[in-house]
């Protein structure tokens, strides 16, 4: 008898014994049940690996643009997203939000419009900061009544992280809308903050 498990001999007489048992014990039928589910097992090969390459290189391009943000140079961020935001609606939530956060560190608020613009989502991630881009890019515009909306909106956030600022850009928009009423209780509310 052959013991050692390393010959092919031996694996050869271990698949004809498993598949002896097989076929006496349950019929040919039911081995034969068998074969749709070992076909799907058979990997399948996507048809355009593209995708999957450029969301890889959306990771490094996402924690480069990061680093970037970090160092103080958000131009650089913002060329290492812009590719992956050319259409925002089709970009994940955090790469469009990091896009406009480089964009605005260079005063592109141009770019921070066109990517936040319509997004349902802003109010829900990173605590609001969406919301305070695009009032950022409204007064930039001088659209007063829309940047006050927008930090009316943001402050709303109870996770807000800017709430002293953006209260006194809203007391300054309220201001420029001339609603001095609302600029003053901003400006309190600023002091508050």
């Amino acid at each position: 008898m052959i013991k050692d498990p390393r010959t092919p001999l031996y694996a050869a007489l271990v698949g004809l014994a498993t598949g002896l048992a097989f076929g006496t014990a349950s019929g040919e039928r039911a081995i034969l049940s068998y074969v749709p589910t070992v076909e799907q097992l058979t990997p399948r090969v996507p048809e355009d690996p593209m995708p999957a390459l450029t969301h890889a290189g959306m990771a490094l391009a996402m924690r480069e643009a990061q680093g970037q943000l970090r160092a103080g140079r958000p131009w650089a961020a913002w060329k290492q997203l812009r590719e992956y935001v050319d259409d925002p609606a089709q970009a994940p939530e955090a790469v469009v939000l990091t896009a406009a956060r480089a964009a605005s560190g260079w005063d592109g608020w141009s770019h921070v419009r066109r990517l936040l613009e319509g997004r349902d989502w802003l109010a829900e991630r990173s605590r609001g900061e969406g919301l305070y881009l695009l009032a950022r890019a409204a007064e930039a515009r001088h659209e007063w009544r829309a940047a006050a909306d927008g930090y009316g909106r943001y402050l709303a956030n109870p996770h807000a992280e800017h709430r002293a600022e953006a209260a006194a850009r809203l007391a300054r928009a309220l201001a420029r809308a001339d609603d001095g009423r609302g600029a003053a209780r901003a400006a309190a509310r600023a002091a508050r903050e």
